[in-house]
């Protein structure tokens, strides 16, 4: 079991509330979502023993292993992405608790 990087993606036709959907339920395994295309494809990063759950997922048309080659010249660029978006997520995640009123709330970035 690790955490490992993956493409989810869902149909092109698919809403934005699907979208959202998919990450929340990413996010309630464990994941993180790292970076969301207006193609509806989301770079996420979970747990290995999750790929099954989240291929099951409503809204999931193809969940594949992703792999950066660190000397490529786009992957700084993923890095920064990741990295912004990392930081709109983990401190509302860290902050929520259980029971909470203000509970985290699955915010899917536009864009991409």
């Amino acid at each position: 079991m690790a955490f490992q990087t993956y493409l989810v993606s869902c149909p092109p036709n698919c809403d934005i509330e699907t979208l959202k959907s998919v990450a929340a339920q990413i996010q309630s395994l464990g994941g993180m979502i790292l970076l969301v295309t207006k193609q509806r494809v989301m770079v996420a990063g979970f747990d290995d023993s999750q790929v099954e759950r989240v291929r099951r997922c409503q809204g999931v048309a193809f969940v594949g292993g992703v792999t950066l080659d660190p000397r490529g010249a786009a992957t700084q660029e993923l890095y920064r992405a990741f990295t912004q978006s990392l930081a709109m997520q983990v401190p509302v995640q860290a902050a929520s608790r259980p029971g909470d009123s203000n509970g985290f709330d699955a915010e899917v970035p536009e864009g991409g």
